[in-house]
């Protein structure tokens, strides 16, 4: 009855026009929903597309939530890897970015990094037949070697500005070499904008009728560009 209800709402209030494109909308949120399933099964055999609280906000981590498929088609055909490409994961959840990458057959070394412990113990679970694919549980801060011979980083917002700025500066102190960062659901941004030596290569926002509406931006770190 509430659906009837909602539906004369909509008709009265909003038109034809709108309530069409909402139950088109809906139709193909239900569409992704099974899409996703079938996706995260494909290796991890469990389904990761739900958002889970962080147990450490009070360190300046945000909630554990597994980047839209959609999402991550846009970003890495916006400016794709490259077969040698080093890739690190910073806030990897339960592995998802990694699965996908490992779908389209990207072969080269991959570590997920992530500060939960049963997340990452999660991770690790799905990953386990995926041999170019490592999980390291901890603070990234603490985790400057990893990046050592990394060329490409992947970031969906995991923790504050403040963390972002330390973040940045611990890459600074370990890298030495050109370095690809893609931050998706890039809110704080600034901390990257105004540093030297980083330079944007793409922005762009990202909406459809399917996920919500997100920004992302892909920095290169240029550590000895004059």
């Amino acid at each position: 009855m509430n659906i009837i209800k909602k539906t004369i709402s909509i008709l009265k209030n909003e038109g034809i026009k709108s309530f069409l494109l909402r139950s088109i909308g809906y139709f193909l949120r239900k569409l992704y929903k099974i899409y996703a399933r079938i996706m995260d099964f494909r290796i991890g055999k469990v389904s990761v597309d739900k958002k889970k609280q962080s147990r450490y906000k009070d360190i300046g981590a945000y909630a554990t939530e597994s980047t839209n498929y959609i999402w991550l088609k846009k970003l890495f055909s916006s400016y794709p890897l490259k077969p040698d490409d080093v890739f690190i994961d910073v806030g990897c959840g339960e592995g998802r970015v990694l699965t996908y990458l490992y779908l389209k057959k990207f072969r080269n070394k991959m570590t997920g990094i992530e500060l939960d412990e049963e997340i990452a113990q999660i991770a690790k679970q799905r990953t386990k037949k995926c041999d170019n694919i490592h999980i390291c549980q901890g603070n990234v801060l603490e985790k400057g070697e990893v990046f050592k011979d990394a060329t490409a980083v992947y970031l969906f917002n995991p923790f504050n500005a403040e963390i972002l700025s330390s973040f940045i500066e611990m890459i600074e102190e370990n890298v030495d070499h050109r370095l690809t960062l893609y931050y998706a659901n890039d809110i704080h941004r600034k901390v990257l904008d105004k540093r030297e030596k980083w330079y944007i290569i793409r922005r762009n926002i990202i909406k459809n009728m399917i996920t919500p509406k997100r920004a992302y931006s892909i920095y290169l770190y240029w550590p000895d560009k004059e």
